[in-house]
Protein backbone atom coordinates (compact mmCIF):
# COMPACT_ATOMS: atom_id res chain seq x y z
CA UNK A 1 0.00 0.00 0.00
CA UNK A 2 3.35 2.20 -0.87
CA UNK A 3 0.60 5.49 -1.96
CA UNK A 4 -0.55 5.66 1.76
CA UNK A 5 3.14 6.27 2.90
CA UNK A 6 4.91 7.27 0.00
CA UNK A 7 4.64 10.96 -1.03
CA UNK A 8 6.32 11.74 -3.93
CA UNK A 9 8.77 9.59 -6.36
CA UNK A 10 11.07 11.45 -8.92
CA UNK A 11 12.81 9.65 -11.51
CA UNK A 12 16.15 11.24 -13.24
CA UNK A 13 17.67 10.30 -16.18
CA UNK A 14 21.00 11.62 -18.07
CA UNK A 15 22.26 10.12 -20.82
CA UNK A 16 26.14 9.03 -20.16
CA UNK A 17 26.68 7.75 -23.85
CA UNK A 18 24.28 6.59 -26.47
CA UNK A 19 23.54 3.41 -25.18
CA UNK A 20 23.66 3.54 -21.14
CA UNK A 21 21.91 6.46 -19.06
CA UNK A 22 22.16 6.66 -15.37
CA UNK A 23 18.67 6.51 -13.16
CA UNK A 24 18.27 7.84 -10.06
CA UNK A 25 15.11 7.55 -8.19
CA UNK A 26 14.10 9.65 -5.17
CA UNK A 27 11.77 8.30 -2.78
CA UNK A 28 9.86 11.01 -0.13
CA UNK A 29 8.31 8.78 2.17
CA UNK A 30 6.68 8.75 5.93
CA UNK A 31 8.00 5.31 7.42
CA UNK A 32 4.72 3.33 8.81
CA UNK A 33 4.08 1.47 11.36
CA UNK A 34 3.71 -1.75 9.70
CA UNK A 35 7.53 -1.68 7.93
CA UNK A 36 9.01 -5.00 9.45
CA UNK A 37 11.34 -4.27 11.84
CA UNK A 38 14.67 -6.60 12.72
CA UNK A 39 17.45 -6.58 15.32
CA UNK A 40 20.93 -6.11 13.76
CA UNK A 41 23.45 -6.68 16.46
CA UNK A 42 20.80 -5.45 19.47
CA UNK A 43 19.79 -2.58 17.28
CA UNK A 44 16.05 -2.38 15.94
CA UNK A 45 15.66 -1.11 12.45
CA UNK A 46 12.95 -1.29 10.37
CA UNK A 47 13.00 -2.82 6.32
CA UNK A 48 11.43 -0.03 3.89
CA UNK A 49 10.93 -1.90 0.17
CA UNK A 50 12.27 1.43 -1.95
CA UNK A 51 11.11 -0.21 -5.19
CA UNK A 52 10.35 -3.47 -7.45
CA UNK A 53 13.33 -3.23 -10.11
CA UNK A 54 13.27 -5.63 -12.90
CA UNK A 55 15.76 -9.18 -11.92
CA UNK A 56 19.37 -7.81 -13.82
CA UNK A 57 22.64 -6.63 -12.47
CA UNK A 58 22.62 -3.18 -11.06
CA UNK A 59 25.75 -1.55 -12.56
CA UNK A 60 27.24 1.53 -10.10
CA UNK A 61 24.38 1.12 -7.61
CA UNK A 62 24.79 3.81 -4.91
CA UNK A 63 21.56 4.51 -2.39
CA UNK A 64 21.80 7.51 -0.02
CA UNK A 65 19.48 9.85 2.21
CA UNK A 66 18.77 13.59 2.19
CA UNK A 67 22.04 14.26 3.96
CA UNK A 68 24.14 12.08 1.43
CA UNK A 69 24.72 9.43 3.81
CA UNK A 70 25.20 5.86 2.53
CA UNK A 71 22.36 3.47 3.74
CA UNK A 72 22.54 -0.12 3.66
CA UNK A 73 20.58 -2.68 0.99
CA UNK A 74 19.64 -6.63 1.29
CA UNK A 75 21.32 -7.98 -0.58
CA UNK A 76 19.93 -10.67 -3.23
CA UNK A 77 20.45 -13.49 -1.30
CA UNK A 78 19.13 -12.23 1.92
CA UNK A 79 16.45 -10.25 -0.44
CA UNK A 80 15.39 -13.61 -1.39
CA UNK A 81 15.43 -15.57 1.40
CA UNK A 82 12.88 -12.92 3.24
CA UNK A 83 11.08 -12.55 -0.06
CA UNK A 84 9.67 -16.57 -0.14
CA UNK A 85 9.54 -16.75 3.31
CA UNK A 86 6.65 -13.70 3.50
CA UNK A 87 5.13 -15.32 0.54
CA UNK A 88 4.83 -18.57 1.98
CA UNK A 89 3.41 -17.12 5.42
CA UNK A 90 1.25 -15.48 3.37
CA UNK A 91 -0.23 -17.82 1.50
CA UNK A 92 -0.43 -20.22 3.97
CA UNK A 93 -2.24 -17.24 5.99
CA UNK A 94 -5.00 -17.16 2.84
CA UNK A 95 -5.04 -20.92 2.73
CA UNK A 96 -5.49 -21.37 6.81
CA UNK A 97 -2.65 -24.76 6.05
CA UNK A 98 0.50 -25.14 5.31
CA UNK A 99 1.60 -25.43 1.85
CA UNK A 100 2.18 -28.32 -0.37
CA UNK A 101 5.93 -29.04 -1.11
CA UNK A 102 5.51 -28.97 -4.88
CA UNK A 103 3.33 -25.67 -4.36
CA UNK A 104 6.21 -24.10 -1.76
CA UNK A 105 9.03 -25.36 -4.19
CA UNK A 106 6.96 -23.78 -7.17
CA UNK A 107 6.33 -20.06 -5.26
CA UNK A 108 10.29 -20.26 -4.54
CA UNK A 109 11.63 -20.54 -7.73
CA UNK A 110 9.50 -17.95 -9.30
CA UNK A 111 10.69 -15.52 -6.51
CA UNK A 112 14.51 -16.39 -6.61
CA UNK A 113 15.09 -19.34 -9.45
CA UNK A 114 17.15 -18.73 -12.66
CA UNK A 115 15.35 -17.48 -15.71
CA UNK A 116 14.37 -20.54 -17.19
CA UNK A 117 13.41 -22.21 -14.31
CA UNK A 118 11.15 -18.97 -13.19
CA UNK A 119 9.36 -18.82 -16.49
CA UNK A 120 8.48 -23.02 -15.64
CA UNK A 121 7.51 -22.48 -12.26
CA UNK A 122 4.80 -19.60 -13.12
CA UNK A 123 2.96 -21.62 -16.03
CA UNK A 124 2.81 -24.31 -13.37
CA UNK A 125 1.12 -21.99 -11.21
CA UNK A 126 -1.21 -20.65 -13.36
CA UNK A 127 -2.53 -23.86 -14.50
CA UNK A 128 -2.23 -25.86 -11.40
CA UNK A 129 -4.98 -26.58 -9.10
CA UNK A 130 -5.65 -27.67 -5.13
CA UNK A 131 -4.17 -24.82 -3.32
CA UNK A 132 -3.02 -23.37 -6.46
CA UNK A 133 -6.93 -22.46 -7.62
CA UNK A 134 -7.42 -20.73 -4.23
CA UNK A 135 -4.31 -18.73 -4.15
CA UNK A 136 -4.58 -17.53 -7.69
CA UNK A 137 -8.17 -16.41 -6.48
CA UNK A 138 -7.07 -13.67 -4.39
CA UNK A 139 -6.04 -10.96 -6.37
CA UNK A 140 -3.53 -8.93 -4.59
CA UNK A 141 -1.55 -12.54 -4.04
CA UNK A 142 -1.59 -13.73 -7.34
CA UNK A 143 -0.46 -9.67 -8.56
CA UNK A 144 2.46 -9.76 -6.14
CA UNK A 145 3.74 -13.15 -6.96
CA UNK A 146 3.47 -12.64 -10.58
CA UNK A 147 5.02 -8.84 -10.09
CA UNK A 148 8.50 -10.67 -8.20
CA UNK A 149 9.02 -12.66 -10.67
CA UNK A 150 9.97 -10.62 -13.19
CA UNK A 151 11.57 -8.39 -10.68
CA UNK A 152 12.81 -7.62 -6.87
CA UNK A 153 12.08 -5.81 -3.81
CA UNK A 154 14.95 -3.06 -3.23
CA UNK A 155 15.16 -2.52 0.51
CA UNK A 156 16.77 -0.92 2.98
CA UNK A 157 16.43 -0.32 6.47
CA UNK A 158 16.41 2.70 9.05
CA UNK A 159 16.65 3.47 12.41
CA UNK A 160 13.87 6.09 12.58
CA UNK A 161 10.28 5.27 14.73
CA UNK A 162 7.53 5.39 12.36
CA UNK A 163 5.56 8.37 11.60
CA UNK A 164 9.63 9.97 10.61
CA UNK A 165 10.22 11.73 7.06
CA UNK A 166 12.58 10.45 4.88
CA UNK A 167 13.79 10.89 1.19
CA UNK A 168 16.05 7.98 -0.13
CA UNK A 169 17.83 8.62 -3.34
CA UNK A 170 19.09 5.71 -5.27
CA UNK A 171 21.04 5.39 -9.08
CA UNK A 172 22.25 3.01 -11.05
CA UNK A 173 23.06 2.86 -15.18
CA UNK A 174 20.93 1.09 -17.47
CA UNK A 175 21.45 0.14 -20.95
CA UNK A 176 18.89 1.87 -23.42
CA UNK A 177 18.57 1.73 -27.29
CA UNK A 178 16.85 4.19 -29.75
CA UNK A 179 13.72 2.76 -31.05
CA UNK A 180 14.29 0.64 -34.19
CA UNK A 181 12.50 2.74 -37.24
CA UNK A 182 11.15 0.29 -39.59
CA UNK A 183 11.13 1.18 -43.53
CA UNK A 184 10.35 4.41 -44.97
CA UNK A 185 11.69 5.95 -41.61
CA UNK A 186 14.31 4.23 -40.84
CA UNK A 187 16.41 5.81 -43.68
CA UNK A 188 14.62 9.22 -42.92
CA UNK A 189 15.78 9.01 -39.63
CA UNK A 190 19.30 8.09 -40.15
CA UNK A 191 19.31 11.03 -42.33
CA UNK A 192 18.13 13.42 -39.22
CA UNK A 193 14.77 14.20 -41.34
CA UNK A 194 12.66 13.25 -38.88
CA UNK A 195 13.30 12.67 -34.68
CA UNK A 196 14.28 9.49 -33.25
CA UNK A 197 12.24 7.99 -30.63
CA UNK A 198 13.66 6.57 -27.21
CA UNK A 199 11.37 5.09 -23.92
CA UNK A 200 11.45 4.17 -20.53
CA UNK A 201 10.02 2.02 -18.01
CA UNK A 202 8.02 4.00 -15.37
CA UNK A 203 7.21 1.65 -12.67
CA UNK A 204 7.59 4.45 -10.16
CA UNK A 205 4.39 5.28 -11.47
CA UNK A 206 2.11 2.65 -8.95
CA UNK A 207 3.65 3.60 -5.81
CA UNK A 208 3.23 6.61 -4.72
CA UNK A 209 0.88 9.63 -4.72
CA UNK A 210 2.41 11.47 -7.10
CA UNK A 211 5.29 10.69 -9.20
CA UNK A 212 7.73 13.06 -11.54
CA UNK A 213 9.85 11.98 -14.73
CA UNK A 214 13.19 14.19 -15.24
CA UNK A 215 15.41 13.21 -17.97
CA UNK A 216 18.48 15.92 -19.01
CA UNK A 217 19.51 15.69 -22.55
CA UNK A 218 23.18 17.02 -23.75
CA UNK A 219 23.70 19.47 -25.56
CA UNK A 220 23.55 19.44 -29.30
CA UNK A 221 20.01 17.50 -29.09
CA UNK A 222 16.25 18.45 -29.49
CA UNK A 223 14.13 17.09 -28.10
CA UNK A 224 10.45 17.86 -30.22
CA UNK A 225 8.23 16.09 -28.08
CA UNK A 226 8.08 14.00 -24.34
CA UNK A 227 5.19 12.24 -23.07
CA UNK A 228 3.91 10.25 -20.34
CA UNK A 229 1.92 6.65 -20.73
CA UNK A 230 -0.23 4.53 -18.58
CA UNK A 231 -2.87 1.87 -18.83
CA UNK A 232 -4.23 -1.77 -17.69
CA UNK A 233 -1.50 -3.28 -20.36
CA UNK A 234 0.48 -2.98 -23.08
CA UNK A 235 -2.21 -2.71 -25.09
CA UNK A 236 -3.99 -0.27 -23.60
CA UNK A 237 -1.56 2.77 -23.00
CA UNK A 238 -2.97 6.21 -22.43
CA UNK A 239 -0.99 9.55 -22.63
CA UNK A 240 -1.62 11.10 -19.46
CA UNK A 241 1.12 14.21 -19.89
CA UNK A 242 2.83 15.68 -22.30
CA UNK A 243 6.52 18.02 -22.20
CA UNK A 244 6.22 19.87 -25.64
CA UNK A 245 9.74 20.05 -25.35
CA UNK A 246 12.06 22.46 -27.11
CA UNK A 247 14.72 22.40 -24.47
CA UNK A 248 17.06 19.85 -22.79
CA UNK A 249 15.25 19.16 -19.42
CA UNK A 250 12.17 16.56 -19.73
CA UNK A 251 9.82 16.96 -17.04
CA UNK A 252 6.37 15.23 -17.08
CA UNK A 253 4.02 14.28 -13.68
CA UNK A 254 1.37 12.60 -12.90
CA UNK A 255 -0.45 11.31 -9.61
CA UNK A 256 -0.19 7.82 -8.47
CA UNK A 257 -1.92 4.55 -9.93
CA UNK A 258 -2.44 1.66 -8.66
CA UNK A 259 -1.41 -1.35 -10.87
CA UNK A 260 -0.89 -1.27 -14.57
CA UNK A 261 2.11 -0.45 -17.42
CA UNK A 262 3.56 3.17 -17.41
CA UNK A 263 6.59 4.33 -19.77
CA UNK A 264 8.11 7.69 -20.79
CA UNK A 265 8.40 8.37 -24.72
CA UNK A 266 10.57 11.03 -25.92
CA UNK A 267 12.07 12.03 -29.13
CA UNK A 268 15.38 13.05 -30.28
CA UNK A 269 17.12 14.80 -33.08
CA UNK A 270 20.28 16.79 -33.72
CA UNK A 271 20.08 20.52 -32.56
CA UNK A 272 19.99 23.30 -35.68
CA UNK A 273 22.97 25.02 -33.59
CA UNK A 274 26.33 23.55 -33.72
CA UNK A 275 27.45 21.03 -36.22
CA UNK A 276 24.90 20.82 -38.06
CA UNK A 277 24.46 24.27 -39.04
CA UNK A 278 28.19 24.33 -40.25
CA UNK A 279 28.19 21.27 -42.24
CA UNK A 280 24.65 22.50 -43.70
CA UNK A 281 26.21 25.70 -44.82
CA UNK A 282 29.69 24.12 -45.94
CA UNK A 283 27.93 21.36 -48.08
CA UNK A 284 25.71 23.97 -49.66
CA UNK A 285 29.03 26.23 -50.43
CA UNK A 286 30.33 23.56 -52.12
CA UNK A 287 27.69 22.51 -54.34
CA UNK A 288 26.87 25.93 -55.03
CA UNK A 289 30.55 26.00 -56.12
CA UNK A 290 30.79 22.94 -57.86
CA UNK A 291 27.52 23.87 -60.21
CA UNK A 292 28.66 27.02 -61.27
CA UNK A 293 32.11 25.84 -61.85
CA UNK A 294 30.53 22.62 -64.20
CA UNK A 295 28.29 25.49 -66.08
CA UNK A 296 30.72 27.84 -66.65
CA UNK A 297 33.68 25.18 -66.93
CA UNK A 298 34.69 26.76 -70.76
CA UNK A 299 35.53 30.12 -69.12
CA UNK A 300 37.45 28.65 -66.83
CA UNK A 301 39.88 27.23 -69.10
CA UNK A 302 39.63 29.09 -72.33
CA UNK A 303 41.62 31.98 -73.65
CA UNK A 304 44.59 33.38 -75.77
CA UNK A 305 47.85 34.61 -74.17
CA UNK A 306 48.74 37.95 -73.41
CA UNK A 307 51.93 38.55 -73.02
CA UNK A 308 53.30 35.93 -74.86
CA UNK A 309 54.17 34.17 -71.38
CA UNK A 310 51.52 33.30 -69.33
CA UNK A 311 47.95 31.97 -70.34
CA UNK A 312 45.26 33.48 -68.95
CA UNK A 313 43.82 29.91 -68.72
CA UNK A 314 46.73 28.90 -66.76
CA UNK A 315 45.63 31.60 -64.61
CA UNK A 316 42.51 31.31 -64.33
CA UNK A 317 42.05 27.38 -63.76
CA UNK A 318 45.03 28.13 -60.55
CA UNK A 319 43.14 30.34 -59.37
CA UNK A 320 39.69 27.82 -59.56
CA UNK A 321 41.51 25.33 -58.22
CA UNK A 322 42.68 27.64 -55.07
CA UNK A 323 39.21 28.59 -54.28
CA UNK A 324 38.20 25.01 -54.48
CA UNK A 325 40.62 24.27 -52.00
CA UNK A 326 38.86 27.01 -49.57
CA UNK A 327 35.75 25.51 -50.22
CA UNK A 328 36.67 22.49 -49.30
CA UNK A 329 38.83 23.00 -46.25
CA UNK A 330 34.86 23.51 -44.34
CA UNK A 331 33.89 20.36 -45.29
CA UNK A 332 37.07 18.72 -44.08
CA UNK A 333 37.32 20.31 -40.82
CA UNK A 334 33.08 19.44 -40.26
CA UNK A 335 33.59 15.73 -41.11
CA UNK A 336 34.31 15.53 -37.31
CA UNK A 337 31.95 15.41 -34.30
CA UNK A 338 33.14 16.39 -31.09
CA UNK A 339 29.98 15.81 -29.00
CA UNK A 340 28.47 13.67 -26.74
CA UNK A 341 28.12 10.04 -27.89
CA UNK A 342 24.67 10.22 -27.92
CA UNK A 343 24.95 13.39 -30.86
CA UNK A 344 27.44 11.67 -32.39
CA UNK A 345 24.86 8.85 -32.94
CA UNK A 346 22.26 10.42 -34.12
CA UNK A 347 25.03 12.15 -36.57
CA UNK A 348 26.67 9.23 -37.85
CA UNK A 349 25.27 8.92 -41.27
CA UNK A 350 25.04 12.96 -42.25
CA UNK A 351 28.44 12.52 -41.03
CA UNK A 352 29.48 10.16 -43.54
CA UNK A 353 27.80 12.21 -45.74
CA UNK A 354 30.14 14.79 -45.19
CA UNK A 355 33.17 13.10 -45.36
CA UNK A 356 32.28 11.74 -48.39
CA UNK A 357 31.71 15.43 -50.05
CA UNK A 358 35.11 16.29 -48.23
CA UNK A 359 36.97 15.54 -51.31
CA UNK A 360 34.92 16.54 -54.38
CA UNK A 361 36.07 20.00 -54.51
CA UNK A 362 39.61 18.90 -54.50
CA UNK A 363 39.03 16.27 -57.03
CA UNK A 364 37.49 19.24 -59.00
CA UNK A 365 40.86 21.39 -58.30
CA UNK A 366 42.90 18.48 -59.41
CA UNK A 367 41.31 18.40 -63.11
CA UNK A 368 42.02 21.91 -63.61
CA UNK A 369 45.82 21.61 -62.99
CA UNK A 370 46.83 17.92 -63.65
CA UNK A 371 44.02 17.05 -66.27
CA UNK A 372 42.06 15.31 -68.05
CA UNK A 373 40.92 17.81 -70.91
CA UNK A 374 37.98 18.03 -73.09
CA UNK A 375 34.61 16.12 -72.58
CA UNK A 376 36.22 13.99 -69.88
CA UNK A 377 36.43 16.67 -67.68
CA UNK A 378 33.00 18.12 -67.90
CA UNK A 379 31.72 14.36 -67.86
CA UNK A 380 34.24 14.45 -64.25
CA UNK A 381 32.78 18.39 -62.89
CA UNK A 382 29.00 17.68 -64.02
CA UNK A 383 29.04 14.66 -62.04
CA UNK A 384 30.70 16.03 -59.03
CA UNK A 385 27.97 19.09 -59.32
CA UNK A 386 25.21 15.93 -59.10
CA UNK A 387 26.92 14.18 -56.14
CA UNK A 388 27.30 17.81 -54.40
CA UNK A 389 24.26 18.93 -55.10
CA UNK A 390 22.28 15.80 -53.65
CA UNK A 391 24.68 16.10 -50.23
CA UNK A 392 23.38 19.28 -49.77
CA UNK A 393 19.62 18.46 -50.35
CA UNK A 394 20.36 16.25 -47.76
CA UNK A 395 21.30 19.02 -45.40
CA UNK A 396 18.90 21.02 -46.39
CA UNK A 397 16.33 18.75 -44.89
CA UNK A 398 17.67 18.04 -42.14
CA UNK A 399 18.72 21.58 -41.34
CA UNK A 400 16.09 24.10 -42.85
CA UNK A 401 12.71 21.44 -43.95
CA UNK A 402 12.99 18.96 -41.16
CA UNK A 403 9.31 17.31 -42.21
CA UNK A 404 6.87 17.21 -38.90
CA UNK A 405 5.67 13.93 -37.63
CA UNK A 406 3.68 12.33 -35.07
CA UNK A 407 6.77 12.06 -33.17
CA UNK A 408 7.04 16.10 -33.01
CA UNK A 409 3.33 16.83 -31.86
CA UNK A 410 1.55 16.23 -28.82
Amino acid sequence: AQPQWVHRRVDTLEYRDETTFRRQQSVHFTLPSAAPEIVVDQVRFRLVPLATLRKETLVNFNCRDESGASLPILTRRHQGLLTVTGMIAWAEGLLGESLEEDVAEEIATCLTGPHPDRDEARSAFATGCGQRDALRADDIFALVLDRLTDQFLLLTFVGDPPGTQRIVKFSYEELTELAPEPWPRGPMAALCWIPRRAASPAEGLFSGESYHFEADLPHGVDVPLATLWAGSGEDYLTCIDVDPGDHLRIALRSRGLERGVAEVRWSLRPARRGWLRAAWFATVAAATTLVVGAWRLDTLVAGTPLDGTVAPDTRTQLGAAVILSVVAAPLKKKARIEAHPLVTRLLLWPRRLAVAAGPLPFVAAGTLVVGPSGDARQAIWTTLAIVATLIAAVFTVAFVVRPTTEADRP
